[in-house]
């Protein structure tokens, strides 16, 4: 339900911008979109971040396992240590594709000036019409890390 209402507030987003666009003369609105997932597997530092995230995975299930191992000999289940083990390894993780993700939106932000697009949004949200600017992004991404 809140998946439903957030859908409702990106069109009435949407047709807010574009509406505040048409008012001001000699200006087009433009409603560009990109695939996110195909921004991130063709960021030129996808695969080195992938790695990084496997390592962090595999450091908190040894941890996990050494925990069992070791509770094994008691009674008890401390399942806190489980959840507090999952959202260390959450918050990792998050750290660990904080620097990509803000390259990605720098990039979004460049093509769309360059491109003169009033808004971004995700490819999920485009039911129909709308500018694919992420090969220009992935383009821009690659010419930030050279």
């Amino acid at each position: 339900q809140v998946h439903l209402s957030w859908n409702y507030f990106n069109c009435f987003l949407i047709f807010l911008l574009n509406g505040i666009a048409l008012a001001t003369p000699n200006t087009i609105p433009f409603v560009g979109y990109v695939d996110e997932k195909r921004l991130f597997y063709n960021h030129p530092k996808w695969n080195e971040i992938e790695k990084k995230r496997e390592q962090v995975k595999q450091a908190y299930r040894k941890k996990a396992e050494i925990f069992k191992e070791n509770e094994a000999d008691s009674n008890n289940v401390d399942v806190n240590f489980y959840v507090k083990l999952a959202q260390d390894q959450g918050r990792e993780l998050d750290q660990i594709m904080l620097g990509i993700t803000k390259e990605i939106h720098i990039a979004t932000e460049r093509v769309r000036i360059k491109k003169n697009i009033s808004i971004v949004i995700r490819k999920d949200q485009v039911v129909t019409g709308g500018i694919d600017i992420t090969d220009d992004v992935i383009d821009e991404l690659k010419l930030m890390n050279k």
